[in-house]
């Protein structure tokens, strides 16, 4: 026979001050747990990457215009946002998506193949932590689905910064601390430009030529330079002074280049020795031009002012004063040589002239015009 003594509740041997003070440790826990989802939830509100305003891609407070950027078809434009890239197939009336493509990436330029409108290129830089991964993306579908696809053997500290798109179909990628890199085959293979015998550039502009593809001009704050055989060796165009600031060419035959200085506006005919400085009223700087296809309608931004030229440059005449100092685009529409796009960084917004910049219309983005 077993005895078992009578079992006594258990005691608590806890002091009045132990269990103050783990009450305050559940408390501060629970604190933390709060302000830890709240953190969250703010930061995926403040994150949000959709329109505020359906059809306004420019509406979300939190986004940021890097780019504007001119299709290869009539009508089409396209917005590079700090929350992916917006498509319009109609000159900016309607946009249908309800968020940017490519929306966890800020993208900060974007190229047309010439030869196959919907072909196109763009720098992507991850807007968020954790967001997808930085580069150069290709589209062969108009911009709907996109592919990664940088140089192999990238150096760590290489920092993808600017496109251009040649005239054969190939696409030029500058990664800064990286060098400039060529595609014909939409980024599937590289080879790098020979910049041996170039003065390094932290900010260059690089200008293809439609009736020669070999011929290439590389322009930025180490001066002007040529190459004739496709990057592989470069000429300094020592007739042109001071840091190049933009580079453009009409798309005749011999193409009229334009050439834009801290020092002045140059000019010259392809194939010509002949480089002449273009006498500018006063003191002014042009930071930015863009050219119609004959090489005779001219646009540049002067600090903020934006002047006209219908003469390749020989007068000018001030079109409008912005009040704002951020832009961030100068396009021309090429089916349309009196339209042109305007594009302000924050607050985004794009603006528009269908009459050589005389008036402006809002096109997305605020409702006052800069």
């Amino acid at each position: 026979m077993t005895i078992t003594s009578p079992s006594s509740p258990p005691q608590n041997n806890q002091s009045p001050k132990r269990r103050g003070k783990n009450l305050l440790v559940i408390l501060l826990s629970v604190g933390v747990i709060f302000v830890l989802v709240g953190w969250q939830f703010l930061s995926v509100h403040n994150n949000n990457t959709d329109p505020a305003v359906a059809g306004q891609p420019l509406s979300n407070a939190q986004t940021h215009l890097h780019t504007v950027a001119a299709g290869g078809k009539p009508g089409v434009l396209y917005l590079g946002t700090h929350y992916g890239i917006f498509t319009s197939t109609d000159g900016g009336r309607t946009w249908p998506q309800a968020r940017g493509t490519l929306n966890t990436l800020m993208i900060i330029t974007i190229v047309t193949n010439p030869q196959h409108a919907n072909e196109l290129a763009l720098v992507g830089i991850p807007s968020v932590s954790g967001s997808g991964p930085e580069g150069v993306y290709f589209s062969q579908d108009g911009g709907t689905t996109w592919t990664l696809r940088n140089p192999h053997g990238l150096s760590l500290l290489a920092y993808p910064s600017t496109l251009q798109a040649g005239t054969g179909g190939q696409f030029y990628a500058f990664y800064l601390n990286g060098g400039w890199f060529e595609t014909h085959d939409m980024g599937m293979h590289w080879h790098t430009l020979a910049l041996h015998n170039l003065p390094p550039m932290q900010t260059p502009t690089l200008l293809p030529f439609a009736n020669n593809p070999a011929h290439l001009l590389l322009g930025g704050e180490q001066g002007l330079f040529e190459s004739k055989d496709d990057g592989q060796s470069w000429n300094a165009l020592t007739s042109v002074q001071g840091s190049v600031l933009s580079l453009v060419a009409s798309k005749t035959t011999p193409a009229t280049i334009f050439c834009a200085t801290d020092q002045g506006l140059y000019t010259w005919k392809d194939g010509s020795t002949q480089i002449k400085q273009i006498a500018l009223p006063g003191t002014i700087t042009f930071s930015r031009l863009a050219i119609d296809a004959t090489g005779n309608i001219l646009y540049a931004l002067a600090s903020q002012n934006l002047e006209y030229s219908q003469d390749g440059g020989a007068h000018w005449t001030l079109r409008k004063h912005f009040s704002r100092g951020d832009l961030t685009a100068l396009v021309l529409d090429p089916y349309h040589a009196e339209r042109l796009y305007v594009g302000f960084f924050l607050p985004p917004q794009v603006i528009y002239s269908n009459d050589d910049g005389k008036s402006w219309q809002v096109l997305t983005g605020g409702h006052t015009l800069p």
